[in-house]
Order: structure tokens, then sequence, then C-alpha cells
């Protein structure tokens, strides 16, 4: 109990944007799922903690963090939480400019979602793809990803998910010029 008390604290810190102390949080709460033996618990806590430190900008020590919350999730077979995490440590791959890495972790997010049946879920993932399809000049694709993922953000009426695609959308029209007049039909 005081350990999921932990996490949830740490993951209310992540909306307040204080890293630091949502580090703390989750540090602690890695050490009490660790100490009972709760595998699933200490994932989610390595997770938050990877977003803690990538927040106070160790990317180095997010990435690792996130492989190792992977890992875990792979292990125990939770693929929510793998799906999850891999979108997550697909956003550090971007800010360090891995788009193949990248769009290999949201591939992978994307359809552990679709397997699912998480519709919510596949929208961050195709935010990602476009962001990692501009990254390597496939502007067509990057729309693509765009296009499906507005679309089901829009059916789920999943603001944050709509938000995210039109900061994707910004970037895509800036990289493109709109050359591909691909916005009419989004």
């Amino acid at each position: 109990m005081r350990a999921k008390a932990l996490l949830s604290a740490a993951r209310a810190e992540q909306g307040l944007a204080d890293y630091e102390r949502m580090h703390e949080l989750a540090d602690r709460s890695l050490a009490v799922y660790r100490s009972i033996g709760d595998a699933d618990g200490a994932a989610w806590a390595l997770d938050r903690m990877a977003t803690a430190v990538t927040g106070m900008g160790d990317l180095e020590r997010g990435t690792s963090a996130y492989q190792e919350s992977a890992a875990m999730f792979r292990a125990l077979e939770d693929r929510l939480g793998l799906a999850v995490t891999l979108n997550n440590l697909s956003c550090v791959y971007l800010m360090q400019h891995e788009p193949e890495l990248a769009a290999a972790a949201s591939g992978e997010s994307l359809a552990l979602c679709r397997t699912l049946g998480r519709r919510w879920g596949m929208v961050l993932p195709l935010g990602n793809l476009a962001l990692a399809a501009l990254e390597r000049g496939r502007h067509a694709e990057a729309f693509d990803f765009l296009r499906e993922g507005i679309q089901l953000a829009q059916e789920l009426d999943y603001g944050e998910g709509i938000v995210c695609c039109l900061v994707v959308l910004e970037a895509a029209l800036a990289a493109t010029g709109d050359a591909l007049g691909s916005t009419s039909s989004l």
C-alpha cells in the first residue's frame, strides 16, 4: 500500500513538473516494491523514475531506466505496461535524434495497443511515429500517421491526444511548408 501511494504521488508530481520530487518518490517506491518482490510495481516505478530523470535533462539515465522497465514488463508478459514504457522510451529516442530507435519503440507500442484493443493508447505512438518519420525526411508517411492519430483522438474525444497530434502537425507543416497539401485531408 505504501509503495502504491508513493507511486501515485510521483505521478502527481509529474503533473506539477516537479521532476526532482517525482524522482525521489519514484525511487522510494521502487525500493519498497523491490523489497516486497513486486516486479510489476517495480517496473512501473522505474517508468516514473525514467520520466523524472528525463524531465531533469538526464536522457542517458532516462533511456536506461525505460529500457530496464521495458525488460521487466516483457519478462512479466505485461503488454500494457510494455506499451506505455515503449512509447515513453520513444520520446527519449526522439530527443536524442535517434528516429530509427524511436520508430521501432513507437511501432511496437502501437502494435501492442492494437492487439490489446486499447484505442486511446494508439494515439501517442502514432504522433511519435510521425515525428520519427519527419526526422527521417519521410513527410508523406508522417502525415499518414498524423491523419490516423487525429481521427482516432477525435473519435475517442481524447483531448490530450488531439493536442499532441496538433503539435506534431505544426512541426510537420514547418518541416514541409505544407508542400504536400496534406492538411486538407486531416
